[in-house]
């Protein structure tokens, strides 16, 4: 609001559009640009990769931080993104760090075959021991981010953060040369 001139490239964007920074995704129109890193679309994608690999799979456990508006935002198309899979969403809000081994015990208890982890500061900064409690359950994780793979996540549908700087400065180099 404060520009309508000055080219502003999006860093982290879960929706933009939903955001109203955004006509839509492919014409973002105005003076915005970059790239969004999260969305359903991107979710059901990796959902769909984690139901190939495992084919019986039928209840999937969903950790999200209640204190992140995004999820609220897009639960309802979440879910209905996990039902044209065939999955039924166990989804467990949690705020805070030490709620997260409960959050996982709960989901084991209600028979989760795997886990969806989505790119959230509250999994990235506790994923080791959340990668543990997950193990000691037996439950593979599809990760948002390459760090969660990297901690023993089975499969991560995302892309690195130095490929997300090098497309944010090949958005600026553009920018800058006209």
């Amino acid at each position: 609001k404060a520009t309508a001139t000055i080219p502003i490239v999006i860093g982290t964007a879960a929706d933009p559009v939903r955001a109203g920074l955004v006509t839509s995704l492919s014409r973002p129109g105005g003076n915005i640009t970059g790239f969004s890193t999260v969305g359903v679309e991107l979710e059901a994608k990796g959902l769909a990769l984690l139901r190939e690999l495992l084919p019986g799979l039928q209840r999937v456990g969903v950790l999200q931080n209640s204190a992140n508006p995004y999820y609220r935002a897009v639960r309802k198309e979440f879910e209905q993104a996990c039902r044209s899979l065939g999955l039924q969403p166990i989804i467990i809000e949690l705020a805070v760090a030490s709620e997260l081994e409960n959050a996982i015990v709960e989901m084991a208890r209600r028979r989760a075959q795997a886990l969806y982890v989505p790119g959230d500061r509250l999994f990235y900064d506790n994923r080791v021991p959340l990668m543990r409690v997950a193990l000691r359950y037996a439950l593979p994780i599809l990760a948002t981010d390459k760090e969660l793979l990297e901690a023993g996540a089975l499969v991560s549908y995302a892309h690195t953060y130095a490929e997300q700087d090098q497309r944010y400065a090949a958005f600026v180099d553009r920018i800058l040369r006209g």
